[in-house]
């Protein structure tokens, strides 16, 4: 299987390929447990322009998008993708 940080050069690699810049700013290192996947989708919902979708690089990464996303009121798919 991949890694996680296979995962993430493959979207570099991705965003790099369709001649756009990745924004550090929206990558979110913090860790690699739910809970941290919940505080970095906190920090990406509260920047002045939020993103419109999230990757989660594992399901457990997506779940903590998914469980900041309803402890915030943000309907996925309605308001974000993931």
């Amino acid at each position: 299987g991949t890694t996680i940080g296979e995962r993430a050069a493959g979207y570099r690699d991705a965003l790099l390929a369709a001649g756009v810049a990745p924004d550090l700013d929206l990558l979110s290192v913090e860790g690699f447990r739910r809970a941290d996947a919940v505080a970095a989708t906190r920090r990406l919902l509260a920047l002045p322009d939020p993103p419109t979708a999230f990757l989660g690089l594992d399901s457990l990464m997506a779940i903590g998008a998914l469980q900041a996303f309803q402890e915030l009121g943000v309907r996925c798919p309605a308001d974000v993708s993931l």
